[in-house]
């Protein structure tokens, strides 16, 4: 997931073009935060019982770039990996923990491939 999420931010800084680092550092930080928010809801349908197949045509319904498909498809991968909790105050922790991580692993990639 890492390899992918370093991929991921090289592509997305060579896409945008920005003028300037500054410019393009704001790109990265938000697209992360894209990828924090897709995280968190991905884990939360997990753990409210969603199976693999639904959040994946759920996803694909969205009209996303074949980068920004395999990121979703390995965060999707991944967050099967994780146990299923049954409280919502465990479902709601883990699903922004898992949100949170997904966001400072763009980041860290962001900052190796700049």
């Amino acid at each position: 997931m890492k390899k992918l999420i370093l991929s991921i931010a090289i592509t997305l800084g060579t896409l945008t073009g920005a003028s300037t680092a500054t410019a393009q550092s704001s790109q990265m930080v938000q697209a992360c935060g894209h990828i924090e928010e897709i995280s968190e809801n991905i884990m939360l349908m997990r753990q409210m019982g969603a199976s693999e197949y639904r959040i994946r045509s759920m996803m694909q319904a969205q009209s996303m770039s074949p980068v920004v498909e395999r990121i979703v498809s390995a965060i999707i991968k991944e967050a099967f990996n994780q146990p299923q909790v049954y409280t919502e105050a465990e479902r709601d922790r883990l699903s922004r923990e898992y949100g949170e991580e997904k966001h400072r692993q763009c980041l860290i990639a962001a900052r190796e491939a700049t």
